[in-house]
């Protein structure tokens, strides 16, 4: 398995931060331990969100279940990085053939 890359500043802003942040959570399936000087509470809230969530070869992915109250589940990619956000944006919006079709069917595309 890939080592996450979290740096230490990273660990710092986390364990100082109320919310929980996709690192810590990706920190917390990946190598089974938390930002340094983490709380109790930010520690709970890692878990809670981390057992909605897997890592595949690097990449972490979130379960959500069907709307159709079915019992299945569908896995969306977390994109953990601004620059991974802009390019996929970018992707769906300067195809040729893409154009712009509104925010909700530009979503539906990228999922």
């Amino acid at each position: 398995m890939e080592k996450s890359v979290v740096t230490k500043s990273a660990e710092q802003r986390l364990s100082n931060s109320a919310t929980v942040d996709a690192d810590a959570v990706f920190l917390y399936l990946t190598e089974a331990r938390y930002p340094s000087g983490s709380s109790d509470i930010l520690k709970r809230a890692i878990r809670r969100k981390a057992a909605v969530c897997v890592v595949r070869d690097g990449v972490m992915y979130v379960q959500k279940k069907k709307k159709d109250n079915s019992l299945s589940i569908f896995e969306l990619r977390f994109v953990r990085t601004r620059e991974e956000q802009v390019k996929i944006l970018a992707a769906c919006h300067l195809d040729p053939t893409a154009g712009h079709m509104g925010e909700k069917r530009t979503v539906k595309r990228i999922t």
